[in-house]
């Protein structure tokens, strides 16, 4: 079984596969793709928080 990132796993819960559609309103399924996206980026050492803002880890400062 191929491995699935946060995003995907999140995508599959929302979605009805009888009906083809996601179970939740529109909101609710940007808010929480939002949040997975930042998850998953933190999780793999992407981006942190410094002082209440996202910044890049791995952005080279001159």
């Amino acid at each position: 079984m191929t491995d699935l990132n946060l995003i995907d796993k999140y995508l599959l819960l929302a979605l009805d596969d009888e009906k083809g559609k996601f179970n939740s309103g529109p909101f609710a399924l940007t808010y929480g793709l939002s949040g997975a996206i930042f998850l998953e980026l933190s999780l793999r050492e992407s981006i942190s928080i410094v002082d209440k803002k996202v910044v890049d880890c791995k952005l080279k400062t001159a």
